[in-house]
């Protein structure tokens, strides 16, 4: 099991509580919510993996890591 998932368990917990209901008010609107819901979620999920970089020790969490060739 990767390492990198015990330092995101917990938020990912936090993160779906309100999404779930989100995603339900998105089917009650035939899913015109999700024009907001969507970037909501894409925004969190990026700061989540910035945290994950900077705790590994991978980067500075600002930057993708880079691959080396």
């Amino acid at each position: 099991m990767p390492r990198g998932l015990f330092f995101i368990v917990p938020p990912l917990g936090t993160g779906f509580f309100p999404l779930t209901p989100m995603l339900g008010i998105d089917a009650c609107t035939l899913y015109l919510g999700m024009i907001v819901t969507m970037p909501l979620v894409g925004h969190a999920t990026w700061h989540a993996y910035r945290d994950l970089v900077a705790r590994s020790g991978r980067g500075h969490g600002t930057s993708p890591p880079t691959v080396a060739r």
